[in-house]
């Protein structure tokens, strides 16, 4: 009887990995078809700001803009120009670029603290 119980549970969470992840690659799928559909509208970056509002810049059929999203709405804040962007987009690689060559001290401050 109780090898029967301790198969049927391992059974059960076999069954529910296995739906969490079926669950995860179809989310995965569809949400890479949709995206695919909206051509016109993009999503240049977007940052939190707590968590139900976020604020973000937005290309509409070419046109900048720089929108607050909520969860009751969405509203437009500013409108940019491309060199705005452009110039905000460099500015936003070249610093992901320094922090990419940059050292990490907090390694070396472990170190020093663990000697």
């Amino acid at each position: 009887m109780d090898i029967q119980m301790l198969l049927s549970f391992f059974k059960m969470i076999f069954v529910l990995i296995l739906v969490i992840l079926i669950a995860n690659i179809s989310l995965k799928y569809l949400n890479s078809k949709i995206n695919k559909n909206g051509r016109m509208i993009k999503v240049v970056e977007k940052t939190s700001v707590d968590a139900h509002s976020s604020i973000g810049i937005v290309q509409i059929m070419g046109d900048y803009y720089l929108m607050s999203f909520t969860e009751k709405e969405n509203s437009i804040l500013k409108d940019l120009s491309k060199d705005e962007v452009e110039e905000y987009l460099s500015k936003s690689k070249a610093n992901a670029n320094f922090r990419k060559n940059s050292i990490d001290i907090s390694k070396f401050i472990k170190r020093y603290k663990s000697e």
